[in-house]
């Protein structure tokens, strides 16, 4: 028996409950009889799976109700990680070949050991939880003192592609998304080739138990952002449609809820005396791009060029920062106040001044979620939202010139096998739109304070975007690949990324610290 609030058994209630609820009453055995019976395909069978309740399964065979997300493991102190990530570095450096054999000449003694991993897929195999060729995701401790198994990382992310709305059946009548998941192997096998829906986000965690509050808005974030957008699905079609403007306004609120949400069931769910964390997501939709973000970690969309290889930052969320005009204002006018360094390479903190005139606080940043003892003095967790179209972002590089005109035009003739060069020239817009690629990019400040969010955007861009990615090195089942120079992995861009940071942290701090360092990635087009 399968016993309901109130004590009724599943046998006496389900004269009266709706066939979809039904399901919530079967053993999960029984979930696939039901599907056969249901029809629909595979999209049909993820909204029947909705239904079943999530128990933690241990085996990896489901997934949330939002996707399957990325995860980043440690590049430097996860030993398998590490080793991984090494093997596709030397693989796109020359020094080994896709079946983990050194290149002749390629090892510090020239033989021709082997790597712990045995090829480059088994490499990449063991990094599955953290990313794709398309998408990824990793972290790197830091250190503040002390023995590297006393240290905490208190740094969160994830990518979620594809990033999957439920129905709304999925939801309780107060409209809460329940603890529900998809089978994995199902959600796969019904993403698109090309994912239409996607988040990533990073969350800085700071202060006493700041890790808490990281780790909250991880799992919080993604279930808030799926729910809304569900109901916000129901709400345009009960409307008859909505107009794009109306559609872009209402997800920017969305998203600057779901912070404001977190925030405050964070504040009453973990009841702790600190901590805090920064947010930073990018949500796709279709033809959308949302980026909100909340604190100093940064998210940043930018374009490639895959003819000429370059690449440019054509959006970047700013730095929460007290010292801003508007930032300031609002913490003063609190009751709040703001230092302000001598020297510009310190940030500008908040503070307060309690009872016994005893400064407290020194929080740097303006927003943030958790950090409950600040917000009455003007540190609030409302993100700064912002949409732009994928559609324009390409039209624009178009017309700025950043696609070749060369190499954009065509002979009217080529078709009909004329001379190359004669009649006349006509644009060749395909073309020119398939040159163009689009990557967003969420990074915490461990990262950014020794890295520009245009060589973290060049190197994960040409990762995953350049013509000579290590994704394509070899054919398969052949051992070559090595002895030329080629674009690294997204994981292993990634990780060369927080190494050059951990080398600036260490030079500048003379190894006595180094801050935690998270940063996700994914392709948009």
């Amino acid at each position: 028996k399968t016993t309901i609030p109130g004590g009724a058994t599943a046998a006496a209630a389900a004269a009266c409950l709706p066939p979809l609820a039904l399901l919530l009453l079967l053993p999960r055995g029984a979930i696939g009889d039901v599907r056969q019976s249901a029809g629909g395909g595979a999209d049909q069978q993820l909204r029947d799976l909705e239904h079943i309740a999530c128990g933690g399964d241990a085996t990896g065979s489901t997934c949330p109700f939002y996707g399957c997300p990325h995860l980043p493991r440690d590049a430097l102190y996860d030993e398998r990680a590490k080793d991984a990530v090494n093997l596709l570095s030397a693989v796109a450096s020359g020094k080994a070949n896709r079946d983990g054999t050194l290149v002749a000449g390629g090892g510090d003694d020239g033989d021709t050991k082997e790597f712990k991993f045995p090829s480059f897929e088994e490499a990449l195999g063991e990094l599955a939880s953290s990313g794709t060729d398309a998408s990824a995701t990793l972290t790197l401790i830091g250190f503040k003192g002390g023995p590297i198994e006393e240290q905490i990382n208190q740094d969160r992310a994830f990518v979620i592609s594809p990033f999957r709305v439920p129905s709304s059946a999925a939801a309780n009548d107060d409209g809460i998304i329940m603890d529900i998941c998809v089978d994995r192997q199902l959600l796969q096998q019904s993403a698109p080739a090309v994912p239409r829906h996607q988040l990533l986000g990073v969350f800085d965690g700071h202060d006493k138990l700041g890790e808490k509050v990281s780790q909250y808005a991880t799992e919080e974030v993604p279930k808030l952002v799926a729910a809304k957008l569900a109901a916000l699905a129901d709400a345009e079609v009960s409307d008859g449609g909505w107009t794009n403007e109306r559609r872009t306004e209402a997800t920017k609120k969305l998203l600057s809820d779901v912070f404001i949400e977190v925030d405050a069931n964070g504040r009453r769910e973990l009841a702790i005396p600190s901590g805090g964390c920064t947010a930073s997501v990018v949500l796709h939709m279709d033809d959308m791009l949302y980026a909100a973000n909340a604190g100093d970690s940064r998210s940043i969309v930018a374009v490639y060029n895959t003819q000429t290889d370059t690449t440019r930052v054509v959006y970047a969320t700013r730095e929460d920062k007290p010292d801003l005009e508007d930032e300031r204002a609002r913490v003063e006018q609190s009751g709040g106040r703001v230092y302000i360094p001598k020297d510009p390479r310190e940030s500008s903190r908040v503070f307060y001044l309690d009872a016994n005139k005893q400064a407290r606080g020194g929080l740097a940043m303006s927003r943030s979620l958790g950090d409950w003892d600040l917000e009455s003095k003007g540190v609030i967790p409302d993100p700064i939202v912002d949409a732009m179209s994928i559609s324009d972002i390409v039209a624009a590089e178009l017309t700025s010139g950043s696609a070749s005109q060369e190499n954009s035009c065509r002979s009217d003739n080529d078709e009909a096998g004329g001379d190359a060069g004669e009649g006349t020239c006509v644009a060749d817009t395909k073309k020119d739109e398939d040159i163009i690629r689009i990557v967003a990019i969420s990074a915490t400040d461990g990262v950014l304070d020794f890295i520009s969010p245009h060589d973290i955007a060049q190197e994960i861009a040409r990762s995953l975007f350049g013509s000579d990615r290590t994704a394509d090195i070899g054919s398969e089942g052949s051992k070559e690949g090595g002895g030329s120079a080629k674009h690294l992995h997204v994981l292993a861009a990634i990780a060369e990324l927080m190494a050059t940071s951990a080398q600036g942290w260490n030079k500048e701090m003379h190894g006595s610290y180094r801050d935690d360092m998270a940063i996700s990635a994914t392709m948009i087009k």
